[in-house]
């Protein structure tokens, strides 16, 4: 096992382009800018342990931690992400270093140390993505190898659609069902929806993406993605008082709140950029060809993708994006509710600016008391099964609950 996390460590180190830190010593400090060079210089330059650099480097992380918790995150100072970064990857491959020379019982703890820190650069930091993606996607394949010996894969009966679980309904909703079409070409959808900004329900246009098969194997998760740390949101949605974050691993995050059987709490991996962190995943879909079109082709900045996933039962509100999206459904079931944006004055926005695109209203049960307007909308509902996509357009209001274990990708676009 040491062999191979040697090879790691001399392909990582290849392929580093950087001398030393490069950043404003003005802005970061000179006592922190010493500490990353130093520890540059003895774990990338001489490829050995040290710990004077892990400890200068562990104590430069934990400063940039606390700045980058403060505030609010859009205005944190990007030479933070950057120092944060390049110091991750540092205390990762010092990790890796130090693993070379302690006993074999630990080798399992420290990588997953290591690929910790290194997804936690990822996540937070703005530099070195590709030197942290590479160097975390190999430590991630050495610890499923653990695993493996260790007989720690579930029995094939753990599908992502064998789990169930009872499912709210919403049986106060008088709604239409939205029209379908079956795998349009791009003008006729250009035409009849995108330019009107018309949502309807697509069929027949993924089933080519080879995630429809693979994301139902559990065990083909843990091995690809299992020891990667993703941020989680624990509680029934977003604008529950009881809401929060938590990063965990995926594994644990399945094993806790996708599979047990004495959840107590809702866990959902919601909104995330699972690519941009773990890009091998790519390979399991494709970007919709429907993407391409635009309403405003000078300033389209491309296409973000981001994952939802979790049990039956993960709600989001209703609330509206201001992009193109178009929902993917992989696995398990979603339904969603649709309003017009003609009708948002009917809908009781929050005044607070940070839900401003959120309504107050608990769609599946309605308080017409105390929503009066309410009365009258007309809802549009939508059921998504695997292999099915939602076209919503921008500004159209929309409320999603999953009806089973559900892993669905949505991508945004203007």
């Amino acid at each position: 096992m040491k062999t191979k996390i040697e090879i790691i460590l001399k392909e990582i180190i290849s392929i580093i382009h950087k001398e030393q830190y490069s950043g404003n010593r003005h802005d970061i400090g000179e006592d922190v800018l010493f500490a990353l060079n130093y520890s540059f210089d003895t774990t990338i330059k001489n490829n050995e342990y040290s710990k004077a650099a892990y400890d200068l480097i562990t104590s430069v992380i934990d400063r940039i931690w606390e700045r980058l918790n403060i505030g609010c995150w859009k205005d944190v100072p990007e030479y933070l992400r950057s120092v944060y970064a390049f110091a991750s990857f540092l205390k990762a491959i010092s990790l890796l270093q130090f693993t070379l020379q302690d006993v074999d019982e630990n080798i399992e703890k420290n990588l997953k140390h290591s690929l910790k820190v290194l997804d936690k650069g990822l996540l937070l930091g703005n530099s070195l993505r590709t030197e942290l993606s590479q160097t975390a996607s190999s430590l991630c394949a050495l610890l499923y190898s653990f695993s493996k010996s260790s007989n720690s894969e579930l029995d094939s009966f753990y599908q992502l659609k064998n789990i169930q679980n009872e499912v709210k309904s919403a049986s106060m909703l008088k709604t239409c069902v939205l029209s379908s079409i079956v795998c349009p070409s791009i003008e006729l959808f250009h035409v009849n929806y995108f330019k009107k900004h018309i949502p309807v329900k697509l069929t027949g246009c993924i089933n080519h993406w080879p995630a429809l098969q693979k994301w139902y194997n559990i065990n083909y998760i843990f091995e690809k993605v299992g020891p990667r740390l993703v941020p989680v949101e624990i509680g029934s949605s977003y604008t529950s008082s009881n809401w929060s974050q938590k990063l965990m691993t995926i594994r644990y995050f399945i094993e806790n709140f996708i599979i047990s059987s004495e959840k107590k709490q809702i866990g959902y991996l919601a909104q995330h950029q699972l690519f941009n962190q773990i890009p091998e995943l790519l390979d399991d879909i494709r970007e919709p060809e429907y993407c391409v079109l635009s309403e405003d082709y000078v300033n389209s900045i491309g296409t973000d993708m981001n994952v939802w996933f979790g049990p039956a039962n993960t709600v989001s509100p209703l609330h509206y994006d201001p992009k193109h999206n178009l929902l993917a459904q992989i696995v398990g079931s979603k339904r969603v509710y649709l309003i017009d944006p003609l009708l948002s004055k009917n809908l009781y926005s929050y005044d607070d600016t940070l839900l401003f695109n959120t309504s107050q209203v608990d769609l599946e049960n309605p308080d017409y008391q105390k929503f009066p307007k309410l009365k009258n909308i007309k809802i549009f509902e939508c059921h998504l099964e695997p292999g099915d996509m939602l076209y919503i357009p921008p500004k159209w209001w929309h409320h999603v609950r999953s009806l089973s274990a559900s892993f669905s990708v949505s991508f945004w676009w203007n």
